[in-house]
Formats: C-alpha cells, sequence, structure tokens
C-alpha cells in the first residue's frame, strides 16, 4: 500500500485516474490492526495530501495506541457515533467485575485484554513490577513496590524520564485495574491484582505467547 501511495504521489494530478483516494476501515483498533508497524503505515498514508483515511474504533481506550508524532500524522476530526446503548453496557468488557475477581481463567482473559489495550510502554512498566513481585512470592510479596521504588527501577531502565511521565503511566494502569494501589505508614504502594501464575503466564512470558 505504501509503495501505491508513494508511486501514486509521483504521478502528475492530470495523469491520476482518480484526484483522491478514500480508504475506509473498520476498527482500526481491532487485533489485527493493532501492531505499531501497521498504525505507522495507516498513519504515513493518513498523512497524505490526497489519500483521506475513514476508520471507526470501539474500544474506550484507542487514543492510547498512538504517540504524538502519530497522532499529528492521523490528523483526525472526530466524531462520536453512539450505540445509545447503556455504558454498563458498552464497557462491559473493561468493567465486568467477574473478568478481576472470577476464576483464573476470566482473570487470566482479563489481563490478556487490558495488555492488548496499553502502549509498549505501559506494558514494560507493569513488566518491572511484576518481575519484582514473582521475585519475592516466597514471602507472599505482602507489600508491592512503593512509589519510589518503582520509579527508580523503571529511571534505571531508562522507561520513564521524570516522575510526570511515571505518574500519567501509572494512573492509567489504575485506572485499568492492572494495578492497585495501598497506602503503608502514609507511603503508596503498588502490586498487581493477579495470582502469581497469572502474572507469570500472562505478563513476564507475555512475548512467549504472540
Amino acid at each position: 500500500m505504501l509503495g501505491f501511495a508513494q508511486k501514486l504521489a509521483k504521478t502528475p494530478l492530470k495523469n491520476r485516474q482518480y484526484p483522491r483516494y478514500y480508504l475506509c476501515i473498520n476498527n482500526i483498533d481491532g487485533k489485527p490492526l493493532r501492531d505499531p508497524k501497521c498504525q505507522v503505515i495507516l498513519s504515513t498514508l493518513a498523512s497524505s495530501s490526497f489519500i483521506h483515511l475513514i476508520a471507526s474504533w470501539d474500544h474506550i481506550n484507542t487514543m492510547l495506541l498512538w504517540d504524538r508524532t502519530l497522532l499529528s500524522r492521523f490528523h483526525w476530526l472526530h466524531h462520536e457515533i453512539s450505540t445509545f446503548e447503556h455504558f454498563a453496557t458498552e464497557t462491559a468488557v473493561e468493567f465486568d467485575t467477574p473478568t478481576i475477581n472470577g476464576t483464573d481463567e476470566k482473570r487470566a482473559r482479563g489481563i490478556r485484554h487490558v495488555l492488548d489495550s496499553l502502549t509498549p510502554i505501559h506494558y514494560d512498566i507493569l513488566l518491572q513490577l511484576a518481575e519484582a513481585q514473582l521475585s519475592q512470592k516466597q514471602t507472599g510479596f505482602p507489600q508491592g513496590l512503593s512509589y519510589l521504588e518503582w520509579f527508580q527501577m523503571c529511571f534505571q531502565q531508562l522507561l520513564v524520564v521524570n516522575e510526570v511521565k511515571f505518574r500519567q503511566l501509572t494512573v492509567e494502569l489504575l485506572d485499568h485495574y492492572a494495578v492497585t494501589e495501598h497506602f503503608i505508614d502514609s507511603e503508596k504502594y503498588y502490586k498487581i491484582p493477579y495470582s502469581n501464575s497469572i502474572i507469570e503466564s500472562e505478563i513476564v512470558n507475555r512475548d512467549l505467547l504472540a
């Protein structure tokens, strides 16, 4: 597709069969199109002056797929088209209580769905917490990691450059129920609210399942 666009760009307007092309995509946030490389290609097409991209998306957190560069290429003009379903129906997958508190199978599907909707950087900082949580599984990891401990881990791994970015990422993980927070002696601690087996299979070994 990119080759077609590049060839078309070199073709004088008077020699083109059509002056403009419209690419319609249903569910641009669907699993087959969620790969970062795919999104880069689509955004590059959308940035062309003679190719117009019309797309729909369903996930409430689709905007997390795109960084500032991709958003500038897409240059979206947003239109909200409601199904008029009750909010509980629209968000049943994200906030279904059995997904978080049900059987191991449901909980595994829940965290898998959450990870599919997050960006690679969200996964990378979650992985730091997951590995730390598993490394102390013999003690039950009763406290989790403190805010400072988790931030320093991510900072040392060059995942974040400052606390502002780290705080933004952790808030999004909290919103997705990927992590929970609690206080001990006025200090904030974080944990992943899943069993060690789910953390190991769905987070630590996620790349092996891809």
